[in-house]
């Protein structure tokens, strides 16, 4: 910024280019170039905070189209909970007692739900989260549709729209480098087009498919 331009040009003027270069550049010569030089780097930052920044308004345009979509995803196992607590519930007040047995298997029930509703909401926060540094690493990318479909599967079905994926093929697939937040990104940015694009047509029978292949 300003002020690292203002301290290298005072070290500069001061004599400090004795430690920096011996030639043919006078003091004012190597100020400029160290000038040029930072303040091409300074217009490289704000680029990259320009991209940033418009990459986090675009996932949460996105997550504003989906917002009906997740909330039914969240509710669905919510729903589940819910009777299964009001079933336990309501055998209590009736004085009658609940095999263990019964009992534990609605436990599990209600534990796999919550790990449900868990996971959607890690797969929000990845989705909108901000990283200073981009750890790529190698990822796959049959996970990056199911984690994809997290968010935008029930918004699918609620256009009357049907899904079709091989997942075989997909396991064929070889890993990718990049972030797995980022690969979801792109999946769902498709899907949403796809969806919008369906929406626009008088086709009754609404057909998505998702389709890979490696050569």
């Amino acid at each position: 910024g300003e002020q690292a331009l203002d301290i290298a040009e005072m070290l500069i003027r001061s004599g400090a280019v004795d430690y920096v270069v011996k030639g043919t550049l006078s003091a004012e010569e190597l100020y400029q170039i160290v000038r040029s030089a930072l303040r091409f780097a300074a217009q490289e930052r704000q680029l990259a905070e320009m991209k940033e920044r418009a990459m986090r308004t675009e996932k949460l345009a996105i997550l504003g189209t989906m917002a009906a979509g997740i909330a039914h995803e969240i509710n669905q196992p919510l729903n589940t909970i819910k009777l299964i607590a009001d079933g336990i519930l309501h055998w209590h007040r009736r004085g009658k007692q609940v095999e263990q047995e019964r009992l534990v298997e609605n436990m599990d029930k209600v534990s796999r739900q919550v790990d449900r509703i868990g996971q959607i909401i890690k797969h929000m926060r990845a989705f909108i989260s901000h990283e200073e540094v981009v750890n790529l690493e190698w990822c796959n990318v049959s996970k990056a549709i199911d984690g994809a479909m997290d968010l935008v599967g029930s918004q699918i079905r609620s256009h009357g729209i049907a899904l079709h994926r091989n997942q075989e093929q997909e396991k064929a697939l070889p890993f990718v480098v990049g972030t797995m937040s980022g690969l979801e990104v792109i999946i769902i940015n498709l899907l949403i087009n796809a969806i919008q694009a369906l929406d626009g047509t008088d086709t009754e029978a609404k057909e998505i498919y998702i389709l890979s292949s490696y050569n």
